[in-house]
C-alpha cells in the first residue's frame, strides 16, 4: 500500500503542513504476518512506529524464559524509544505482532528531525506524560486490586484490546493465568 494512501489519522493531526509532508515522505509501510519479530532484547530500538491495522506487544521473558507483557499497541497507536537509553543501548525486551499487521514505520532521528524543538516538545510531551501516567496507574491497580478488579477495569479503559489481543496475553498482562482469567469472565457472565 503506497503511504499516501494510509490513513495517518490522529498521529499527524493538529501538526503543521510540513511536519505532516516531510513524516509522510519519510514513512516506510511496513506488512508483518503475525509473530513477526520486530525487535529482540540485544538490539537497540531505532524505530518509531505507528499501527495502522493489527496489533503489537512488548514483552520480556524472565530468567526461567516465560514471558511476560508489558505493553500492546493496537489500531492507530503509535509509539518508540521514548528515552534515550532505549535508543543507545539494547532494549532488553521483544517487540512481536500478534497478528497480521501492518505498521508504518520511521528511523527515531529522522523523525525527530521533522521538527524544531519546540514542536518536539508539543508533540512528544504529552505522549510521554500518557505514557508515565499509565505505568503509574498500572502500578497502583496492580497493589490495590485484585485480578477481577483489574480485568474489569481493562474491559472499562482498553474495550478495544479484548476483541484483538489473546486472552492468553491479556492474562499475562494481568498478572494471571490463562485459567484464572477464564474463571473471572465466566464469574463477569453470570
Amino acid at each position: 500500500m503506497p503511504v499516501g494512501s494510509i490513513p495517518f489519522g490522529p498521529l499527524l493531526k493538529g501538526m503543521e503542513p510540513n511536519i505532516q509532508q516531510m513524516l509522510e515522505q519519510s514513512a516506510k509501510p511496513l506488512g508483518c504476518s503475525a509473530q513477526r519479530i520486530i525487535l529482540r532484547p540485544e538490539e537497540i530500538w531505532r524505530h518509531c512506529y505507528w499501527v495502522s491495522s493489527g496489533a503489537v506487544r512488548l514483552y520480556y521473558l524472565d530468567r526461567d524464559g516465560k514471558e511476560h507483557n508489558k505493553a500492546f499497541f493496537v489500531d492507530g497507536e503509535f509509539f518508540w524509544p521514548v528515552t534515550q537509553s532505549l535508543q543507545t543501548k539494547p532494549c532488553g525486551f521483544f517487540i512481536e505482532t500478534l497478528c497480521e499487521s501492518a505498521l508504518v514505520s520511521w528511523e527515531v532521528s529522522g523523525f525527530k528531525a521533522a521538527f524544531t524543538d519546540t514542536q518536539w516538545q508539543r508533540f512528544s510531551l504529552p505522549w510521554v506524560e500518557g505514557l508515565l501516567n499509565a505505568k503509574m496507574e498500572r502500578e497502583q491497580d496492580w497493589l490495590q486490586l485484585n485480578a477481577g478488579q483489574r480485568y474489569e477495569k481493562l474491559l472499562a479503559t482498553k474495550p478495544d484490546w479484548i476483541h484483538c489481543i489473546p486472552d492468553m496475553h491479556l492474562a499475562s498482562y494481568l498478572g494471571i493465568t490463562p485459567e484464572s482469567l477464564s474463571r473471572i469472565k465466566r464469574q463477569l457472565n453470570k
